[in-house]
Parts: C-alpha cells; structure tokens; sequence
C-alpha cells in the first residue's frame, strides 16, 4: 500500500487515542478510570435513614481501610513504638481493633450470645454478609445498626482512653449499645416474618414491634436562644395524624439558656395538652437531655422543678410516647421558637398556620430535605488543567 506524505510541514501533537475526537478532556479521562473501579454491593446497604451519617462513614472508612490508625502512620514514614490501647496487647490496626483485638473479641461474642447469630470476624466484609437475603427487612436494618453501633463503640472507647485516659469498660461498651439499638424498632419501615429467630432479636433490644396505637396527637416543642445565655423563646405546634397543624404558639421568656428554653418549651405544650383534656401524646425531640429529664429529674433547671413535677404527675395518667431523633426533624417550630425569641412577646397564639412557616410545613409534609447553609469565603488558587486532573483523580 503507498503511503501518502504531506507536502506541508506542521507541529507534532498528542492524541488520545480512547477518544473519538483525540482530545483529552475531564469527562473522558473520568470515565477510563471509572470503567475500572468494581462496583461495591455494601455501597448503599450502610447508609440507613435513621442512622446518624457519622457513624455510617465510620463504617464506610472501616471497610475501606481508610481510619486514622497508626499503622497508616508508619505507611507514611513515621517511626514510633505502636500499641493498641483497649488491650496492650499488640499493635494498633484497622483489622486488629475492631476485629482481633480482645475488647472487640468480647463485646461481639457477647452480642452473638444475645442474637443467637453467628458473627464471623475473619474480615471487614463479613460482617456485611450478616446482612443476607433471609432476613426480613425490618430486621436487616436492626442488624445494620446493631454493626454500626459496635464499630462505633469500639472507636468511641478508644478515643476516650487515648484523649481522656478513661479505660473502656466493658459494661459503658454495652449500655451505649442498648441505649442506640432501641429507637430503631420504632422508625424502622420495613416488614417482618414470623419467624422466631427474627422475634427474639428485636426482643433482646426492647424493639416494640406492636403499631402504635391510634389517636395520638403529635407534639412538635423547641426551644432558642440567642447567647449561653441570651434572649430565648420556645413554641410548640400540635398536629393531627395525616401532619396536617392544628394550632401553635409562641413565647418569649427572657434571658435564659438553650437548656433552659427546650425543657420549658416541653412544660408548656405539657400544660396546653392538659388544659385541652388530650390524653394520648406523641412528642418527638432532637435534644437526648429533654428525652433523659423524664427520667432523671435532676437535671431539668431548679426554677423549673415545681412545673416539671406537676407535668411528670399529668404524664403518669395519660399515654406518652416520647421518641428522639438525631437531627433537626421540624424545621417550622425551630423558626417559630426564633420568632419568638426576636419578638420580645410573651405569648402568640395561632388557630392558622402562620405565613412565615408556611413553607416549613409544607416541605415537612412532603418529606422534603432539610438543609443549614454558612456563608464562607474560600479561596482558590490557579493551576494548570493537567495538575487538576491529577490531584483530582489520585486517590489519598
């Protein structure tokens, strides 16, 4: 075959040849070594709804070898004497801590003798695979949150010896896990079998499986303040069972503290449940020391003792179910507490819904996302198109 030669003369360039175009673009270089990269089963599995995100990435950065351990350490270059601090019994590692380790050996076989599961530890992924198709769903995300909690646990034990001195006991390791297990019966969606194995798992948890009983009316409190302590309010909005705002108020209460102001909002929508003879209350809260006053009164402020006493005595005649969740879950009343501290009035009562809280509500209604933005300045500095890629596409 003749080879043609050009009767011009022109500069040499690079082409990459995967391309159509020859061009070496961002998109194309993403999808070569996107091709490349296995797709991950446990991917989606470990993030859970009602799991706290914190602790869902611990485990997505146990699994992937990617924890701030000492062995990575000396990876780097640095040069020092290396001990696991829960037993002192060997060096510090990923695979050692949470699955070797004496303290991690003990808390899951404890865990195995209440679940009557076998928990293999031969490594990270197994114990994914305690996750398997046989489960019913509703025990599958008890048992995800029952793997999160150890992992949790056990990290969180380390850091207290390390930062605090505190030796990790084993009976603070269970309590932490009892303590975190239980709400997950109650916002768990999914189905059960009626297979007994799957019974006496949420049984050992104190998971209630029976519905919730039907007329409860929800209660949403919050309590603000501007300052430790600054210019608070609190509020509460009652709603029917389809979500759907029955009435709210408003009051300013001084100079107080955040602490002060969310008990005093609870005692407050306490007293109007009383006054209005509701006797079957549902009250959901983001902040775990309000949910702990009902049973450690000692806590709840000393200008607040007498009201408190009198709504735990209105408590003890009515049906109260009190549930805690890991995030801000109303956004309506968090602004309406605001307006209330900012208004300076002591007292605002609605039959409708405010105009201000309008779109709250409604994105609450719908389930919407819920998300707190800061305004910050970052800076970015110039660099070449090829030192991008690169810093972009190399992993750490």
């Amino acid at each position: 075959m003749a080879r043609v030669l050009a009767k011009y003369s022109s500069t040499d360039e690079l082409v990459w040849c995967p391309a159509s175009n020859g061009v070496l673009s961002l998109k194309v270089v993403k999808s070569f070594f996107g091709s490349q990269q296995p797709s991950l089963s446990w991917g989606r599995t470990i993030w859970f709804v009602d799991v706290p995100p914190s602790k869902s990435f611990l485990l997505w950065r146990f699994l992937l070898d990617r924890l701030p351990i000492e062995d990575h350490l000396k990876e780097r270059g640095w040069v020092f004497a290396s001990r696991c601090c829960l037993c002192n019994l060997s060096e510090e590692s990923v695979r050692h801590l949470f699955l070797s380790c004496s303290f991690s050996l003990e808390l899951s076989r404890w865990l195995q003798s209440l679940i009557l599961v076998n928990i293999y530890l031969d490594s990270s992924f197994t114990l994914i695979e305690l996750l398997n198709s046989s489960w019913s769903s509703h025990v599958v995300d008890v048992l995800l949150a029952l793997i999160v909690n150890r992992c949790w646990t056990i990290w969180f034990c380390m850091n207290e010896k390390i930062l605090s001195s505190k030796s990790g006991h084993f009976d603070q390791a269970c309590n932490m896990i009892f303590s975190t297990m239980q709400p997950f019966g109650f916002k768990s969606k999914g189905s059960m079998s009626n297979f007994v194995n799957e019974f006496s798992i949420l049984k050992v948890f104190s998971i209630d499986i029976n519905p919730r009983l039907l007329g409860l009316a929800p209660l949403s409190t919050n309590g603000f303040a501007h300052g430790s302590p600054g210019h608070a309010g609190s509020n509460d909005i009652s709603h029917d069972h389809q979500g759907g705002m029955l009435d709210c108020f408003s009051s300013y209460i001084d100079i107080y503290n955040s602490f002060f102001a969310e008990i005093f909002a609870v005692i407050l929508a306490l007293e109007m449940a009383k006054d209005k003879g509701w006797l079957n209350l549902w009250i959901e809260y983001d902040f775990a020391f309000v949910i702990q006053a009902f049973s450690n009164p000692s806590i709840v402020p000393c200008k607040l003792h007498k009201r408190w006493e009198a709504c735990q005595f209105f408590c003890k005649n009515i049906v109260l179910v009190l549930s805690h969740i890991y995030r801000e879950g109303n956004f309506c009343v968090d602004k309406l507490a605001n307006v209330g501290a900012l208004s300076r009035d002591f007292f605002n009562w609605w039959n409708l819904i405010p105009v201000f809280v309008r779109k709250e509500l409604l994105r609450n209604r719908l389930s919407l996302s819920n998300y707190r933005f800061r305004q910050v300045v970052v800076g970015f500095d110039i660099i070449p198109p090829t030192f991008f890629i690169l810093f972009f596409l190399i992993p750490i």
